[in-house]
This record gives structure tokens, C-alpha cells and sequence, in this order.
């Protein structure tokens, strides 16, 4: 439903691949429905695929921390990777990747240099992270957000949360929020906090506040009252959203994945993942309405992102 905002009314999911595919990997491990997983590695695949045949990139991939084979390899902070992201990406397309708190410096950096505007970074806070030896807690993940050159703005519209407020560069999990809302308490429109003066009788009456933003309204502002997570607030993967037998070891939410596909997805080209890893972006995609490319080289994590997309596309075998 979301996406209909975006392209004026008529769901889509047309067929990405047919416009990204070339050369060698034209026999995709699977091909179905708009969704299409490519076994390998991104950086062989990448120049396979046509250029400027993609509508975003929304990605997680490895943060670099050295906890595995696949988790030391280079390829997030490689330039060269993400100039071949680029080249695949139409103008003025958005990517979205998440990165670790002790390297993202370096994905940035990479990402930078490959020829991408780097736009913002969203801070996705959890309670879910475990101290190791002496360090801090880990709290949050940060999500770069950056944009090929080219005229074309992210869909505020469809990336509203709960009521109708702007999307803001903070997303909490369960205990995020509700250490949030201890703190808050019960708390109302908010406008009124942004300049200490009441803007009910003025047509320049600002609907948002602290929390939530919103934009200048005409003759109301926001009615609802809560604890102020309710203007970030994202679940972080359960168990169900996980799907079965899923071993993967950062497997981000469904809702989470949705949420940063509807600010960026563009009527033509799809969503691109270069890391699949279990395939959350891939179903995410397919739930709203996007045609879907993921890339992954671990046979195993194919399987398991056929076996998480069984659970949401119809006639599939």
C-alpha cells in the first residue's frame, strides 16, 4: 500500500532482472516472482549487470570485525566494490548500508571515494549488544545513507512513522524504546517545545516537535499522545521474522528493511543487495512490491534466503 504513494497508485513489481542481466550470470541460482539471487561474489557479478539498470541499494554488508572468514575479507572497504555498485545504479538512486561502530568509518570512506554523496547516516539503537572484555555495550548500528549524482529526493511520504510524522535518523528497538519512554514519559504533540510560543492561532502552525519533526501544517498539528518511541520505534528481528533453522549471525528485521526500502525504492529497476547474507532485504523488497537482485557467495545463505522467501511468495516450489 505504501508504495502506491510512489508511483501514482498502481502496485508494482516489475521485472529488475530482465533489465539488470548480462553476460555470464544471465542463470541466476533463483529467479522467481521479481526476486532474483545471483550465487557469487559481488565483485565478479557487479560488472555482469547493465548499467544504470538499478532503482536503490539497500544493503548489510560485513562489518569487517575479523569474526569469520566471510567477516575479514576486505570487500566492504574496498572502493572498487562500491564503484561497482555505482555504476550499476541509475541517477540519483539511493544506498543504504549498514556498518559496524568500529569500522563504518571505513565503509564510508569507501563509499566516498567510489564517487557516492554521502547524504546521512541513520542510528538503528538496540539493547540486544554484549560487552566484550572492557569495551562499551554496543547500543546502535549505523546505516549510511548516500546517493549516486543525479536529481531524485527520498520518499518522505511512504517513510512516515505512526502518525503521519517525518522520518527522522533514529530507529529503536524494544529496549531502546522503552528505556526512552521511562525517561519521556507521556508526552503530547510537542510542537510547542520547538520555539516556546503557541502557534494554534498562526496558519504557519508547526505539527511534529522534538521527536517527531513534521513540517509546517495548515489549521491542526498531531493528536496523539505516548511515549516518544512511538516516533522511532522498529521491533528487532524475532524469532518468526527470522524464519527457520536461520543461523546467520546479523539478521536485521523484516519491518526494518521495509521501512528504508519505502524512503528510497523507485517505480523502475528494483532493489540491489549486493551481500544477501539470509535474504531479509530481498523479502522485504518483495513485500513491498519491488522487484528484487541479491548477490550472495555463500551457497548455504542462498538456500536459506529460497527458503525465508518461500514463507512469503505464493506458487513458489
Amino acid at each position: 500500500p505504501e508504495l502506491n504513494k510512489i508511483v501514482g497508485g498502481a502496485a508494482i513489481r516489475e521485472d529488475a532482472g530482465a533489465d539488470a542481466r548480462s553476460g555470464a550470470y544471465t542463470s541466476p541460482y533463483y529467479d522467481h516472482d521479481g526476486v532474483t539471487i545471483y550465487h557469487g561474489d559481488c565483485r565478479e557479478v557487479l560488472p555482469e549487470m547493465s548499467a544504470e539498470s538499478v532503482g536503490a541499494v539497500v544493503t548489510d554488508p560485513p562489518y569487517e570485525l575479523g569474526m569469520g572468514g566471510w567477516d575479514r575479507s576486505g570487500v566492504a572497504f574496498d572502493t572498487d566494490t562500491w564503484r561497482a555498485v555505482l555504476r550499476v545504479m541509475k541517477p540519483g538512486s539511493h544506498l543504504f548500508a549498514f556498518g559496524g561502530t568500529r569500522t563504518y568509518h571505513h565503509l564510508g570512506g569507501a563509499i566516498e571515494d567510489a564517487g557516492f554523496e554521502i547524504r546521512d547516516c541513520v542510528a538503528w539503537l538496540h539493547g540486544q549488544g554484549f560487552p566484550k572484555g572492557q569495551n562499551l555495550k554496543p547500543g546502535f548500528e549505523p546505516i549510511l545513507l548516500a546517493r549516486k549524482s543525479g536529481l531524485h529526493v527520498l520518499n518522505i511520504d511512504p517513510g512516515r512513522l505512526n502518525s503521519g510524522r517525518w522520518p527522522a535518523n533514529v530507529v529503536l528497538d524494544e529496549s531502546a524504546a522503552t528505556a526512552l519512554d521511562d525517561q519521556s514519559g507521556e508526552v503530547g504533540n510537542g510542537w510547542k517545545r520547538n520555539y516556546g510560543e503557541d502557534y494554534a492561532a498562526e496558519e504557519r502552525q508547526y505539527g511534529g516537535g522534538v521527536f517527531g519533526g513534521g513540517g509546517y501544517k495548515g489549521a491542526s498539528t498531531y493528536v496523539d499522545s505516548g511515549g516518544a518511541s512511538r516516533f522511532f520505534y522498529c521491533a528487532k528481528a524475532s524469532k518468526s521474522d527470522r524464519g527457520r533453522d536461520n543461523d546467520h549471525p546479523t539478521v536485521k528485521p523484516v519491518e526494518l528493511m521495509r521501512w528504508l526500502i519505502r524512503l528510497v525504492g523507485r517505480p523502475v529497476g528494483g532493489i540491489l543487495d549486493p551481500f544477501v547474507g539470509s535474504g531479509t532485504t530481498l523479502q522485504a523488497a518483495f513485500l513491498e512490491h519491488h522487484a528484487a537482485i541479491g548477490i550472495e557467495m555463500d551457497a548455504h545463505y542462498c538456500d536459506l534466503s529460497v527458503r525465508r522467501l518461500s514463507a512469503v511468495q505464493p506458487g513458489m516450489i
